[in-house]
């Protein structure tokens, strides 16, 4: 007589199990590689809107501003010299993204105008985590590319 009670055999679980695992190998990785994508794009993001407040307070205040890095924080500052202060908070992008920020200067300075000294200078910010690479652009009239 055959057993009527429904279920899976043990078989049958150990089967899908396995099928998932094999899902779950192939998938795990690009997901690991879009989240290390999503950080560099982000980390993009955030320097393009610093150096647009950075603008912005140069423009409104009628004073230079920087905004100024190190290896892992990017900040704005206002004025020149003792007369400096910083505006708002930096943003460490390493503690955030846990990318890393490099460029020839700095800082990138911006004049009262808006505009960067000398318009044929151009700053270019590097930014990478684990081998994806990206860049910001900023060109002598102060705009992003």
């Amino acid at each position: 007589m055959p057993d009527s009670r429904g279920g899976f055999t043990l078989i049958e679980t150990l089967l899908a199990v396995v099928i998932l695992g094999m899902l779950l190998a192939i998938v795990a990785p690009r997901i690991g590689d879009a989240m290390v994508r999503r950080d560099v794009r982000n980390t993009r993001v955030a320097l393009a809107s610093l150096y647009q407040q950075a603008r912005l307070a140069a423009i409104q205040r009628g004073q230079e501003a920087r905004l100024r890095f190190d290896a892992d924080s990017a900040w704005i500052m206002v004025g020149t010299g003792v007369a400096s202060t910083p505006l708002g908070l930096g943003r460490d992008m390493n503690a955030l993204y846990g990318t890393t920020v490099t460029t020839s200067d700095t800082a990138i300075r911006v004049m009262p105008s808006g505009l960067l000294p000398g318009t044929a200078s151009t700053y270019v910010l590097k930014f990478a985590k684990r081998g994806v690479r990206d860049s910001l652009v900023v060109n002598g009239y102060g705009r992003i590319q």
